[in-house]
């Protein structure tokens, strides 16, 4: 996020952190705007032989102190795969598409993700639409989760952490939905 324009600091003024819920402050600027939190994606170059449908190729499985919608999503420039954000709630899959119509080719209704809440559990599933997927650097996907200090004193944070990229998706208990599985890619 762009730093916002500040005040002139007066001389001999206190500088201290700057919190939301303060309505006399020693230095007034135009406009308080909060540090934000964000999710990362990322990089990942994966294959798999195309089959002639769309299938996940790999996961990222996440975990965040709280949930949070996205802002927005920046879809990269021409990606060769689909990104869908996914989490259990009481036992039913939830799974949003955060883009489409980039040639994928899938069997079910997935819908385009608008703004729902997401839970702290979740993770990113890359979706094949051709035999490769590649992300060359680190996506950031802001959230609705906002900080109490203002962007003089802190920058925007991650509020998930990312675990290993995952390509194993077989289980000995085939009940699961899906399986939370880190497994290192070897070459």
């Amino acid at each position: 996020m762009p730093e916002p324009v500040y005040s002139p600091i007066v001389a001999g003024a206190i500088v201290s952190p700057r919190q939301l819920n303060r309505w006399l402050d020693k230095n007034p600027i135009s406009k308080l705007t909060r540090a934000q939190t964000y999710v990362t994606l990322p990089a990942f170059s994966v294959s798999k032989t195309w089959l002639g449908y769309s299938e996940i190729l790999a996961v990222f499985n996440l975990s965040a102190n709280r949930n949070f919608s996205f802002n927005s999503v920046n879809r990269p420039v021409n990606p060769d795969y689909m990104l869908c954000v996914m989490w259990l709630e009481d036992g039913v899959t939830h799974r949003y598409a955060l883009w489409q119509d980039i040639g994928e080719v899938i069997w079910f209704d997935c819908p385009l993700y608008t703004n729902q809440i997401i839970k702290s559990n979740f993770r990113f599933e890359i979706w094949s639409t051709n035999p490769s997927a590649t992300q060359a650097t680190a996506l950031l996907l802001y959230t609705s989760v906002q900080q109490s200090y203002d962007y003089m004193f802190v920058d925007d944070v991650p509020l998930a952490t990312t675990g290993a990229i995952s390509t194993v998706f077989q289980s000995p208990n085939m009940n699961l939905p899906f399986v939370f599985q880190s497994v290192p890619i070897t070459n």
